[in-house]
């Protein structure tokens, strides 16, 4: 059968085909190899960066790294400082923070009192008559603060406590002083002489002094003062008045007989008034 071309022919096809067949059926059975280990990716430029130099900036100062970290110098980070306040995001980089800056920033956190907290202090009048008048103590604030204000003698010891450790906000304040004992109106008179006031600004916070003003107010009495008087529109003056009293109590003295026969009527009646009358303009 197979020794014809022919026959030969149909068996090689025939052969082929069953080895070609076989093949296909080995590679169909064949189990797909799997691989369950982890795939092992390496993409480029994706490298993990390793931890950033603490306190250091990068990228042109826009980057500052802080707990290993970079924080980027932008709007919403505009005036944030570094941990350890040497670095200030300023205009999209991270700068070194000047003295100035720091000073500022000192002035925030611990606001300075200024110098003067008590000003236009006034007292009107400087000299009063403590029976018939007072002087009114004015200032202004301009911090809130806690305020004495006391009087002492000129021993320095203590007569009157006007304000005591009042907290009182910025602004213009004044008080009364009647130069009396505990400054009560109508009170005990204080004797004559010169009064030194003192208004003390404390820090509410720390008691501390911040500012004080001090000056003197002087107590006179009639005796001491010089009033200019106007006889027309006043009348007569005390001295006048006094010898009037005197001339007058003579006058009567005499019509109960207690100058009789000690001399003259003409000098009890004229020139004694007379005489004191000229005594006291002399004295003016």
């Amino acid at each position: 059968m197979f020794k014809t071309k022919t026959g030969k022919l149909v068996f090689s096809m025939l052969f082929v085909g069953i080895a070609v067949f076989s093949g296909k059926a080995l590679v169909h059975a064949a189990p797909p190899s799997i691989n369950l280990g982890p795939p092992s990716i390496t993409i480029p430029g994706n490298n993990p960066t390793p931890p950033c130099t603490e306190g250091q900036t990068s990228s042109n100062d826009t980057l500052l790294c802080q707990n290993a970290v970079n924080i980027l110098c932008d709007g919403s980070k505009e005036g944030n400082k570094s941990i350890d306040q040497s670095l200030q995001c300023t205009s999209g980089k991270w700068q070194a923070v000047s003295s100035n800056n720091n000073n500022n920033n000192n002035n925030n956190n611990n606001p300075q009192t200024p110098s003067t907290l008590i000003s236009k202090v006034s007292v009107v009048p400087a000299a009063f008559n403590p029976t018939i008048d007072s002087t009114k103590i004015s200032y202004t604030l301009s911090l809130k603060s806690a305020i004495d204000l006391k009087i002492t003698d000129s021993l320095g010891q203590p007569v009157s406590t006007l304000t005591d450790s009042q907290t009182l906000s910025a602004g213009s304040y004044f008080v009364i002083w009647y130069g009396t004992v505990n400054n009560l109106q109508g009170g005990t008179v204080l004797h004559s002489g010169t009064y030194h006031y003192k208004i003390t600004a404390k820090n509410i916070k720390t008691n501390k002094i911040d500012d004080t003003k001090e000056g003197d107010i002087n107590l006179i009495f009639a005796a001491q003062q010089d009033p200019v008087i106007d006889p027309v529109v006043n009348g007569p003056t005390p001295e006048e008045l006094a010898a009037q009293a005197k001339a007058t109590l003579a006058l009567q003295n005499t019509k109960k007989g207690k100058t009789a026969k000690v001399g003259p009527d003409i000098l009890i009646y004229s020139v004694f008034p007379l005489i004191g009358y000229v005594a006291s303009r002399r004295k003016k």
